[in-house]
């Protein structure tokens, strides 16, 4: 049988302290009383303890348990004691102050990260996803995107350009104006610590089908040796190689503000009408801008199908005039001398009427070898100049480098200037270098041999020259030791190469061919 103590509406409120004295007694001896009349077996607690399992009160709100007043309220059948759940009350009697308070911080911090989580799960991702505050529809400016200044881009060769080179950045997608615009200032931040340079293309494009300004228009990019002077070239942001997982897909909206801003190119006259599109690897050796995007290019009216341009240089591409010049490809391995920039000269000799030529002289500069255009333009405008100065002009109809390009001296029509007697029936050629054993690298190319061939073929197709030409050299016809020992091995072995007009004058050597 259970105990029960009941205080009969035992309610101390206002009396005397006497009174309320008093009143405790009676009310310690009733329960006394009450507990002679417990069951046997029910055990009492030590030290005169009572145990009370529920306390009715009406009527009051501070009651007094012995020495204590305890303020009590009841609320469907849940005590609460100075305003905290029973439960807790418990807690609080087995815990110490240490451990209350992590059990606070605990808490605490529990609240503060759910209520982390909902926000940016559900309020930032509803943001990006359904608010997109960008400050143009499809052309973003290098302020938009808050481009930190830098002024180390070199102005384009000349405009209108006629390349659109086409890469592809290799990071990460980006969807949102916020996320686009956040990763180019990583790409601007990456290239300026570690290249020291602004961001590598003219213009990048966005996985939200955007247009981001990256060194703009008129401006070169450092994507390429070979055509930053006289390309825009194209990011588009992500990884386009199908060959890797999650690779990046492009999409009809970034093709078409692709189109949309080159053709804004064209009406403001930064690119040529017939500018030609490519991608990196139609260049170089590189698999940008990946396998999807260069998919997609490759269906562009302006794409280079045939892969005219990717060979050429800026000079080239330069001056040429219209698509018609690439037809024979000359232009991948010709020179002219705006191309290498030389000064205008005139006074040359006549070589017409002895048109078209049946004589090719080959000879060696005596100047070290070019290995490429800019070193080979830099000997001939030097080499120029000297010959300016005593009033003369630059020797030779043509000069091969060891580049494997034909660089335009004098050009046809008129006397080479360094074949004696034979000026005004023969076709000059030099090579550059000296073809000897002292000089370091003494070897004739393949590619400077295929080259004699190719301007020689050009020759015969516009009627500079007979189809029946004879190869000689200078030292065949002039006692002269040029050329070098092995650039004259190869001129002989040249199917073309004979000494049928050796020691023969101009007139009988025409006057031979016309008598057989």
């Amino acid at each position: 049988m259970s105990t029960e103590r009941l205080l009969d509406e035992d309610i101390w409120s206002d009396d005397s302290e006497e009174e309320e004295d008093n009143r405790w007694r009676d009310s310690r001896l009733r329960i006394v009383k009450r507990e002679t009349e417990v069951d046997a077996n029910q055990t009492l607690l030590p030290n005169g303890m009572v145990n009370i399992s529920s306390v009715n009160v009406t009527n009051s709100s501070n009651v007094r348990f012995g020495p204590t007043i305890v303020n009590v309220t009841h609320s469907e059948n849940t005590e609460t004691v100075r305003g905290f759940p029973h439960s807790l009350v418990f807690v609080f009697k087995i815990t110490t102050t240490t451990e209350r308070i992590s059990i606070y911080f605990v808490l605490l911090l529990f609240t503060f990260c759910i209520s982390i989580g909902i926000y940016y799960n559900i309020v930032v991702a509803t943001s990006y996803e359904n608010l997109d505050p960008s400050p143009h529809e499809w052309n973003i400016t290098r302020k938009m995107w808050m481009a930190r200044d830098v002024n180390n881009s070199k102005p384009v060769m000349m405009e209108p350009l006629r390349p659109v080179v086409i890469q592809h950045s290799v990071t990460h997608e980006c969807h949102t104006f916020i996320q686009c615009a956040a990763a180019m200032l990583e790409i601007q931040k990456t290239f300026i610590t570690n290249e020291h340079q602004d961001t590598p293309y003219n213009f990048f494009i966005g996985n939200d089908g955007r247009v981001y300004e990256g060194r703009g228009w008129g401006l070169q990019g450092s994507h390429s040796d070979q055509f930053d002077p006289c390309a825009v070239s194209i990011g588009f942001i992500g990884d386009y190689r199908e060959e890797i997982k999650g690779y990046t897909a492009v999409s009809d909206k970034q093709l078409d503000t692709t189109l949309k801003l080159l053709q804004y190119g064209v009406d403001v006259g930064h690119l040529h009408p017939d500018y030609v599109v490519f991608g990196a690897k139609d260049y170089k050796s590189s698999a940008s801008p990946g396998s999807n995007l260069y998919n997609a290019i490759q269906k562009w009216d302006h794409y280079d199908h045939k892969h005219q341009y990717s060979n050429l240089i800026c000079e080239q591409i330069q001056f040429l005039k219209n698509k018609d010049e690439l037809q024979n490809g000359t232009l991948e391995w010709y020179v002219t001398r705006n191309m290498w920039g030389a000064e205008p000269f005139g006074g040359f000799d006549s070589a017409l009427e002895y048109e078209p030529l049946r004589l090719v002289f080959i000879q060696n500069t005596g100047i070290d070898g070019c290995w490429d255009f800019d070193a080979c333009s830099l000997t001939l405008r030097t080499l120029q100049a000297s010959y300016n100065h005593e009033g003369e002009n630059l020797p030779y109809n043509f000069i091969i480098g060891k580049d494997g390009r034909v660089y335009e001296s004098r050009g046809w029509h008129t006397d080479g200037g360094r074949s004696g007697p034979y000026g005004l029936c023969s076709i000059s050629i030099g090579f550059f270098g000296e073809y000897s054993n002292s000089e370091y690298d003494a070897h004739v190319k393949t590619a400077q041999i295929n080259k004699l061939g190719l301007i020689l073929e050009d020759g015969v197709r516009q009627g500079h020259v007979d189809p029946t030409y004879v190869v000689v050299t200078a030292r065949d016809m002039l006692a002269e030791n040029s050329p070098g020992v092995s650039l004259y091995n190869a001129i002989q072995n040249l199917q073309h190469y004979s000494l049928k007009y050796q020691n023969m004058t101009c007139d009988k050597i025409y006057s031979s061919h016309e008598n057989t």
